[in-house]
C-alpha cells in the first residue's frame, strides 16, 4: 500500500473519532440540566459577585451533529414572576472537549465558547473566558441532570 494511501486512511479515522466523540458528548447532553454552581474569576481570583447559583435550567435537545450544524435548546431562569426562557443552539467540538452556544438574541455574550471539564450522564462542568488581557474574567458552570 503507497505511503499516501496509508496517510489518507488514517487522516479518514482520526477525522471519523473526532466526531464520534463530538456525537457522544451530544447524546450524552440530551435532556434537562439544573445549574447547580456558578463560579465566577477575575485573575484567578474568585469574585463572590459573580459567583451565583440561580433557579436555571438548560434543556439540551438531541440532534444528529452530520445532519445539523447545531443543536438547540433553551435556558429557562425560573423566578416568582415567572419564567424567563431564552433559546439558543449549540455544537460541540474539539473531540467533545468544547462546547459553543450561540444565543439568538441580543444579550450581554450572545456566542460563546467553553472548555469542557466534565461530561457525564448526570454532570456537565465546563468554563469559559472573557477577554485575552487583564483583567481576564473565567467562569465555571457546573450542571446535573434533572
Amino acid at each position: 500500500m503507497p505511503i499516501r494511501s496509508i496517510v489518507y486512511t488514517l487522516t479518514c479515522l482520526l477525522f471519523l473519532t473526532a466526531c464520534s466523540k463530538d456525537q457522544d458528548a451530544v447524546d450524552k447532553l440530551d435532556g434537562t440540566w439544573k445549574l447547580v454552581a456558578q463560579e465566577g474569576y477575575v485573575n484567578n481570583q474568585l469574585d463572590t459577585t459573580l459567583s451565583t447559583v440561580g433557579n436555571v435550567i438548560y434543556q439540551f435537545d438531541g440532534c444528529s451533529l452530520n445532519k445539523n450544524d447545531k443543536c438547540t435548546g433553551r435556558e429557562i431562569q425560573k423566578s416568582s414572576i415567572g419564567d424567563i426562557t431564552t433559546e439558543f443552539k449549540y455544537t460541540i467540538i474539539e473531540a467533545g472537549s468544547q462546547i459553543s452556544f450561540d444565543y439568538d438574541e441580543q444579550l450581554l455574550l450572545d456566542n460563546f465558547s467553553g472548555y469542557i471539564q466534565e461530561l457525564t450522564t448526570d454532570r456537565l462542568v465546563f468554563e469559559f473566558y472573557f477577554g485575552k488581557t487583564d483583567p481576564i474574567t473565567r467562569f465555571i458552570y457546573t450542571l446535573e441532570r434533572q
